[in-house]
Parts: structure tokens; sequence; C-alpha cells
């Protein structure tokens, strides 16, 4: 998508999975990506590590004067953010259109 880092997860994201997701967004914001939306319709499953990195990846782009926004949440990660309190930090939306728009 023009101007923006698309992220689509898929399946569980878990401390391993967490771990790997941090090391390649950190490496594209470092290559200049600063407007991320990333896509949840396909993760089935978040752990709070998975929460950590979204939080520093968030704190990261706000240095930056770039923007997250997380789309497609649902079902048990949604129950997750709310929960944990986080879907109120985060810019969220229901599709990538909205994102983008």
């Amino acid at each position: 998508i023009r101007d923006h880092l698309l992220v689509e997860l898929a399946g569980d994201m878990d401390a391993y999975e967490a771990e790997d997701f941090e090391s390649g967004m950190l490496k594209a914001v470092e290559k200049g990506n600063i407007s991320i939306i990333i896509s949840f319709d396909k993760l089935n499953y978040i752990s709070s590590s998975g929460l950590r990195v979204l939080l520093n990846l968030r704190s990261k782009l706000e240095e930056k004067r770039g923007r997250l926004v997380l789309v497609s949440i649902k079902g048990s990660v949604l129950g997750v953010f709310r929960t944990s309190k986080l879907i109120d930090i985060f810019r969220v939306a229901k599709d990538v259109d909205e994102a983008i728009g």
C-alpha cells in the first residue's frame, strides 16, 4: 500500500514469534517505514510478549513522528486488548481502507 507498510499477522503471537516480529519491525522502521498498518485478521492468539512488542513499536514510531494503526482485531485477540486496557492506547481501524483514509 502506497506510503504504508502493511503487515499481516497470522496464527499465534507467542514469546518466540514476538521476538522475530519485533526484530523485523525494528528493521523496517530503521529503513524508513514510519507508517505501519498491522492486520490482525488471521491472528488467533497474542501473548503479553506480543503486546509488549506492539507498545515498543508504537513508541519507536512516535519518536519518528510516524504512525501505527491496528486493523481487523477480533475474537480472543480483541479480548486480550480489552482486558489489558490497551485497546484505547492504539489507533484502531476496522479494516485497511479505514486505516488509510
